[in-house]
């Protein structure tokens, strides 16, 4: 049984698990698009929106109990990278021949939709991803329903050159923001952009 104490992180779980057993109300039609409501949007991305700023608000917190053996985990807060547009590959400034970890974002309200990682920054989103895909479903559902939506993309350069390393903290960075259209988090919100092509 879940107290009423706000102190407590539970209520925000119970939340979750509410939504995690319904399945958002959307459909792909003949088309391979989208169809979800105004409020079922809106349903879908209050509870990940809420996780992610209660998780961004204990990043800034300083531990009062540090334990010394035990190093921390990777946290990056995405939202203070600087944003570039989805043809941030085209910019030749931007230094992105380097391993980074990347953070697809909705910084309209605001929503960090999913975490990556690569070898070289400035040509991961030349080639295919599935992500594209997912981030075009979730266009096309704010456009039809006249949501505001401003989708972006953020880079973290310290990520280790070894890859092994970098993915490993790709997953704790997964695991600590649990992004919607990672597979690893779809189970938490039910992602309905990330179905038929």
């Amino acid at each position: 049984m879940h107290s009423n104490s706000p102190e407590q992180q539970g209520e925000m779980f119970s939340a979750q698990e509410q939504w995690r057993l319904r399945s958002p109300a959307g459909t792909y039609g003949s088309s391979g698009t989208l169809d979800l409501s105004p409020d079922t949007l809106e349903q879908w991305k209050l509870p990940i929106r809420t996780y992610q700023q209660e998780q961004r608000y204990a990043v800034q917190q300083p531990s009062l109990f540090p334990v010394a053996e035990v190093p921390p985990p990777l946290i990056v807060d995405p939202w203070v990278l600087p944003p570039h547009n989805s043809l941030f590959w085209r910019q030749k400034t931007m230094g992105g021949d380097r391993p980074a970890f990347y953070f697809v974002m909705d910084y309209a309200y605001p929503l960090l939709l999913y975490v990556g990682e690569t070898g070289c920054g400035q040509h991961r989103w030349q080639q295919e991803h599935d992500c594209k895909r997912y981030v075009a479903h979730y266009l096309f559902a704010h456009r039809q329903n006249k949501l505001a939506t401003e989708v972006g993309i953020a880079f973290d350069y310290r990520a280790p050159a070894n890859r092994k390393q970098r993915q490993q903290q790709e997953r704790q960075l997964i695991t600590y923001w649990k992004s919607p259209f990672n597979k690893e988090n779809r189970q938490y919100w039910q992602t309905p952009f990330v179905g038929e092509s």
